[in-house]
């Protein structure tokens, strides 16, 4: 199965969802000259992904295009055009590779990405809950790893979450970098609510620190099989239901915290839920303070991790 890259727009709120407006493409027809359908992956806000069959490279690839009913739409396409950019930057053994990118200059430009094996970590969570203590350890290193490498690029992922990571045979990958963004002020509630750090549904400003948090997020969920804070209102995979500044007087603080539970009060120790070693606990549950500055940096929390090795 082809890599199932999640993606939505950099702005805005969700108005869009599973499979509306015009259909997919059918299995044979070309995204483009070479790539042909095998099946339609997923349809988010701004873009459809195919598992597609490369008489270019002879394999599978996986294709990253408009949606139909976007085709055209200038901001869409730039956010297409600006993830495929940054990936064609990268090289990262724990990101995914851009191979490809076609009519870059047209109106319907279509990112081709290697297709990796295995499934997501949300699926792996869903089959088999709480991870080894080694398994664990090899999850939150390698991912750390490719954060690292992104923010010694200049950018913030922005939308760490197990449905962004895949992993096969104790590898991890990351995928979807379309909300990443140059560390800085940033527009209120972009990203996925369950992992959003505080800085980030404020619209304040995100740094490095602010995918720590989520790096904190994901492996609580990993370590004891639930994650840190119960599911607000908010759409769980979704960005929140609007889009809001800091000044919006319409929507007080109490209604964010009632959409983000990760305002309201601090996150469970981990140690509550499984007894691991109090280094390792201390760590991540550093990555869960509500001040960025107090967060662990992610070589802290390796150094940690290898305490489960």
């Amino acid at each position: 199965m082809g890599t199932r890259s999640t993606t939505r727009g950099t702005d805005g709120p969700v108005t869009r969802s599973g499979l509306d407006g015009p259909p997919p493409l059918a299995p044979g027809r070309e995204v483009a000259p070479g790539y042909s359908v095998v099946q339609h992956l997923r349809r988010g806000e701004d873009y459809d992904t195919y598992d597609t069959w490369s008489a270019v490279h002879h394999c599978h690839t996986v294709a990253k295009v408009l949606r139909p009913d976007l085709v055209g739409d200038a901001r869409t396409r730039r956010g297409l055009l600006r993830e495929a950019k940054l990936l064609r930057s990268l090289r990262h053994p724990y990101i995914v590779r851009l191979l490809d990118l076609v009519d870059e200059r047209g109106p319907d430009p279509v990112m081709v990405l290697e297709s990796l094996p295995g499934g997501t970590l949300s699926d792996a969570l869903d089959s088999y809950g709480r991870f080894p203590e080694a398994a664990l350890a090899h999850l939150g290193q390698q991912l750390g790893a490719a954060l690292r490498y992104l923010h010694e690029q200049g950018r913030v992922h922005c939308d760490v979450k197990p449905s962004n990571i895949v992993v096969s045979a104790g590898v991890t990958r990351v995928i979807d970098l379309a909300l990443a963004r140059t560390p800085g002020p940033a527009p209120a509630e972009v990203g996925s609510a369950r992992y959003m750090a505080p800085e980030q549904i404020l619209g304040g400003v995100v740094t490095p620190a602010t995918d720590v948090w989520a790096v904190g997020v994901v492996l609580h969920e990993a370590a004891t099989g639930v994650r840190p804070f119960p599911d607000g209102v908010a759409d769980p995979e979704q960005t929140g239901s609007h889009s809001l500044s800091r000044t919006d007087s319409t929507h007080p603080r109490a209604e964010l915290a009632r959409l983000y539970p990760q305002l309201l009060k601090p996150a469970p120790r981990l140690r509550s839920r499984r007894r691991l070693p109090v280094r390792v606990a201390s760590a991540l549950d550093g990555c869960l303070l509500a001040d960025p500055g107090s967060r662990p940096t992610l070589a802290e929390v390796h150094t940690a991790l290898d305490t489960l090795l």
